[in-house]
């Protein structure tokens, strides 16, 4: 019931399901108080997602065992899980890096548009910037490449933006310390091995707080901010996202092919082998921006969801 009214707050199609804990949380932190520390930036300055493990690790795998898994990879069918970096495993980092961000395939995008609307984009790449930039730091070791394009994407577009967007929605100020630019300035200049070691994510912020955090804390293995959207498109919205992917208004917009979000929808729900709950979640944020901003149903979002937040929109 929440989700339109976040759609509207956020003012731009934006469609990372972390907002929903987000917003409950900037929430509940409002009634006690008006400002809050984030620990945002902290992964990309430091060096704490797995992604950098992973590839970490891949840059020593022998170049025919990468080419090999990605041949075996197209024998698991779409949607499964880790077919889409196995896929990609012989490519180049930068390549690796920008196919594993994208929530469709690449091949999927004819079949996924209609062929009026694809007519419109065919010849378009939508990450022929983030690959210039991965060309640009090409001499940088594979950590810190990674963390220079989540700082210059992933961070300013993604991260900062639902926190700033959910909090302020709920009156509450936010502020990200870990962000101070010299702090950021001095640690980007260190050397990588400082920032992961061994794979150790965070190895110097973790030697740095040993001493006020409890160790099985610091030893605690990473958690994400997410919700369950998986065993929600299988269950309980399942009906929800049906109904409004392949209403008629969606279908006149002339832009999804209805057969594409069809399929996405059935094989997502009948079998748990693939997992298409990003792309369902991806396609249903853009419908609800297109209800609110281009059919101007902002009135009738606030009436359809009765048991949403009562707040001033």
């Amino acid at each position: 019931s929440v989700l339109p009214h976040l759609v509207r707050a956020y003012d731009e199609p934006f469609a990372d399901s972390s907002m929903l804990p987000t917003y409950y949380v900037s929430k509940l932190a409002r009634a006690h108080v008006t400002v809050v520390l984030s620990g945002d930036g902290g992964d990309e300055i430091f060096a704490g997602y797995r992604h950098y493990q992973r590839e970490h690790f891949i840059n020593y795998i022998p170049g025919f065992i990468c080419y090999m898994s990605s041949r075996a990879a197209q024998l698991m069918p779409d949607g499964m899980r880790g077919k889409g970096r196995l896929s990609n495993l012989h490519q180049d980092l930068g390549l690796r890096y920008v196919q594993g961000t994208m929530v469709f395939p690449p091949d999927s995008r004819p079949a996924m548009f209609t062929p009026e609307y694809f007519a419109y984009i065919y010849d378009h790449d939508p990450f022929a910037r983030q690959a210039g930039q991965f060309a640009a730091i090409s001499h940088l070791d594979v950590v810190t490449q990674m963390q220079y394009i989540d700082i210059c994407n992933y961070l300013v577009d993604d991260i900062l933006v639902k926190v700033d967007r959910a909090s302020m929605f709920n009156s509450l100020e936010t502020r990200a310390p870990l962000l101070d630019h010299l702090l950021a300035e001095y640690v980007c200049s260190l050397q990588p091995s400082l920032r992961m070691r061994h794979g150790t994510l965070k190895y110097l912020l973790k030697k740095v707080a040993a001493d006020i955090v409890p160790p099985d804390i610091l030893a605690r293995k990473k958690q994400g901010f997410a919700v369950p959207i998986e065993r929600w498109f299988r269950g309980s919205l399942a009906d929800y996202a049906h109904d409004t992917l392949l209403s008629l208004q969606a279908q006149q917009r002339g832009i999804f092919n209805p057969r594409f979000v069809s399929n996405l929808l059935k094989a997502h729900t009948s079998t748990r082998l693939v997992n298409h709950s990003a792309a369902i979640w991806t396609l249903l944020c853009l419908e609800l921006w297109f209800q609110v901003y281009m059919d101007g149903r902002d009135e009738a979002i606030v009436r359809d969801y009765p048991y949403a937040p009562q707040v001033a929109l």
